[in-house]
């Protein structure tokens, strides 16, 4: 959702991993427009100009991390933490260290209290665009900016945005190169190339100029991790970067060959790869995860994570009524039910944008593109499977037994997906469908996959996802991590205690319980009692007031 968002990461050595330090800043782009109508509702006057002028920055700080939250246990550390035989894991998704959105929020509350009172709202913008600011500062010209005295490369190779060719095509000296000369706008305070930060800091921390270093990228990192101490366990889980643009920029555009040509991430135009050409994008990479087994090199596993549905996060938020026809378009399943076509909406928006204030000139998906995307995704998950039974049937046909897998992240979150069959009865589930049963420690918090909401600074709704409505929260990664935990059981994979040689009892169980105190937006942690109290101001005036917002935003892009 790194869904990965999500890439190759490298292996857990002697009892401990060693994580790189990622600027959580990214850049999204959306459109929005307004009614002239709300012009003439003159009560609102200057106290609605200021909130607007409040949530214009709050949704540039959206903008600049994507809401990411506080995850104090990402997939890789949960995964890390159950450890194996050989103390040697390849693990993957890492996500931001800090919750940004979430800690501004609740600056204001320290700032201002639970209420922001008519006197404080022309004060808040102001320091917000500070605290942006210093963000900004730190990852372009401050430490942020500077190399770290590390030498070495990580075990953990992952990066946020990436797309599948980018884990072969984007070198350290390719980042360092786009990186290098940033400006400081007083107006956009995101952190320039911000991806390609990330991704210097996790190919070539200490900025060593050996080729090697400046040469490497995802793939050749963990290659010369396999050929010199070999690899027990490798997760790459890549692909939905291929396609999650459809979903935050609500743009349906297909690839095209200057796509797969272009090696800059930020030139390419498609939001959604065409099946032929993510076959093609993936071929190339499993070649070279079958090329590190060469030269005397070892990786015993490798775990592959498919491409879920990007179309159930709440990032987008389905509206208008169901749909009536599959528009002559095939099912996503096969021998799926005639009305399968049911599960999804007229239109797909913003998560804030109501059935009451939609109009057809909203930024939107139609139902017939995201019925469109899912079929497409599907055909990405057969991808998947046939290139994992070609090595493995090539492996049989030599006397030797399978070392590929697949981490069925896919069916999962369909599992889980609530306004798509849970919220209407009536609408056919696909083949052999069962709701997800949440482990015990879940199942009274009514956690579910809307998006996350907040009233007198408690959950009220969602759980499952972040306030970017894209990556998991804390809990939401265990779901993940069980899924991959599992798949390792059957693989053979042994787990061990922390002390790394007291073989652990099956069945192997994430900690939810544990999850639960760590995980600050589902509204128990010790560590902060409650979500921000500025998240109920701030959301109600967006649901009320999305279209004179873009005015502003309209004013602030025209100006910078």
């Amino acid at each position: 959702m790194d869904t990965a968002t999500y890439r190759i990461t490298v292996k857990k050595q002697k009892g401990s991993y060693k994580l790189p330090e990622t600027p959580a800043v990214e850049a999204t782009s959306s459109e929005r427009v307004y009614d002239p109508e709300l012009f003439r509702v003159k009560k609102r006057g200057a106290l609605c100009i200021v909130w607007f002028v409040l949530a214009i920055v709050l949704l540039k700080v959206s903008k600049v991390v994507l809401f990411w939250k506080r995850t104090f246990l990402t997939l890789p550390l949960l995964l890390g933490n159950l450890g194996s035989v050989k103390t040697s894991f390849v693990i993957l998704p890492l996500m931001a260290k800090a919750d940004y959105p979430s800690t501004l929020l609740r600056r204001l509350d320290g700032a201002f209290g639970k209420d922001l009172d008519f006197w404080e709202t022309p004060i808040a913008p102001f320091k917000l665009r500070k605290w942006i600011d210093q963000i900004e500062d730190f990852w372009e010209r401050g430490p942020g900016a500077q190399p770290l005295n590390y030498n070495g490369h990580y075990h953990n190779l992952a990066v946020w945005g990436f797309e599948v060719q980018d884990a072969y095509q984007i070198t350290a000296k390719f980042c360092e190169e786009k990186t290098s000369n940033p400006s400081d706008n007083w107006i956009n305070q995101v952190p320039e190339r911000s991806m390609l930060r990330t991704a210097l800091r996790v190919l070539n921390p200490s900025r060593s100029t050996h080729q090697e270093d400046t040469g490497a990228t995802q793939v050749s990192r963990a290659a010369q991790m396999a050929q010199k101490e070999g690899i027990e366990n490798l997760i790459v889980f890549f692909g939905a970067n291929n396609v999650l643009s459809t979903v935050t920029s609500l743009k349906y555009i297909k690839s095209t060959q200057k796509d797969l040509d272009e090696d800059d991430p930020q030139k390419r135009e498609a939001t959604i790869y065409t099946p032929e050409h993510f076959e093609y994008l993936l071929g190339k990479l499993v070649t070279k995860v079958n090329e590190m087994n060469v030269d005397g090199s070892k990786v015993e596993r490798v775990f592959w994570g498919n491409v879920p549905f990007v179309t159930i996060p709440p990032v987008s938020q389905g509206i208008g009524g169901r749909m009536d026809s599959d528009k002559g378009l095939p099912s996503p399943y096969d021998n799926d039910d005639p009305n399968w076509f049911r599960r999804y909406f007229k239109y797909y928006t913003r998560p804030w944008i109501q059935e009451n204030s939609f109009m057809q000139f909203c930024p939107k998906l139609t139902g017939e593109e995201v019925m469109q995307i899912d079929w497409t995704i599907a055909q990405y998950k057969k991808i998947l499977k046939k290139k994992v039974d070609e090595h493995n049937n090539n492996r049989q046909h030599e006397g030797k037994s399978p070392d590929w897998f697949i981490a069925d992240i896919n069916w999962t979150l369909d599992r889980l997906a609530y306004r798509r069959y849970l919220e209407d009865s009536s609408v056919p589930p696909p083949p052999d469908w069962s709701s997800y049963e949440a482990p015990e420690a879940y199942r009274n918090l009514n956690l579910n996959t809307k998006f996350l909401r907040a009233k007198q600074g408690r959950r009220i709704e969602g759980g499952y996802f972040s306030l970017d409505g894209v990556h998991p929260t804390t809990v939401g990664y265990g779901i993940a991590a069980q899924e991959f935990i599992n798949v390792m059981e059957k693989a053979g994979v042994q787990f061990n205690h922390r002390d790394g040689k007291t073989p652990r009892n099956e069945p192997i169980l994430v900690d939810y319980n544990r999850l639960l105190r760590r995980d600050t937006l589902i509204g128990r942690s010790p560590l902060i009692k409650s979500l921000p109290f500025t998240l109920d101001d701030l959301w109600g005036k967006l649901e009320a007031n999305d279209q004179l917002l873009a005015i502003f935003e309209l004013a602030i892009r025209v100006f910078s």
